[in-house]
């Protein structure tokens, strides 16, 4: 099935609830809150998955409380092990970004809030690297 086809499969009636298994991909946001994929109300919850235990523990990742760092830490790890005693999402791949450079490429970042990159990017010699 056609990506945009699948989605408006499993977003709409009756559709998203006539299937056993599926398969999909997404990527989590800058911020650790995954409210925007689990929730009851999430857009991206293809599964349609409700349990009131998760969403206390969604609900306390982003509580005010949660302004605390340890409190959070702790509500992360409980929301963790809850996730994965339902085994709601089994993880199939994971993909880490690299990009190789050798020791004369001067200007080179990753950084999410560089502007500029490639503007800023050069060489530190005109002789290619051997090593």
């Amino acid at each position: 099935m056609e990506f945009n086809s699948w989605v408006d499969h499993m977003t709409t009636p009756p559709g998203s609830d006539d299937w056993d298994i599926t398969d999909g991909a997404w990527s989590l946001s800058g911020e650790p809150s995954q409210q925007d994929l689990f929730s009851a109300a999430a857009p991206y919850n293809f599964g349609h998955f409700n349990d009131p235990e998760i969403t206390k523990d969604l609900n306390d990742i982003d509580s005010t409380k949660a302004e605390d760092s340890t409190y959070r830490k702790a509500a992360f790890i409980k929301y963790q092990e809850d996730m994965n005693k339902k085994a709601y999402v089994v993880p199939t791949a994971y993909a880490i970004n690299y990009t190789p450079v050798n020791k004369r490429v001067v200007g080179m970042t990753l950084d999410y809030g560089a502007m500029n990159t490639w503007s800023e990017i050069g060489v530190s010699s005109d002789k290619m690297a051997t090593k």
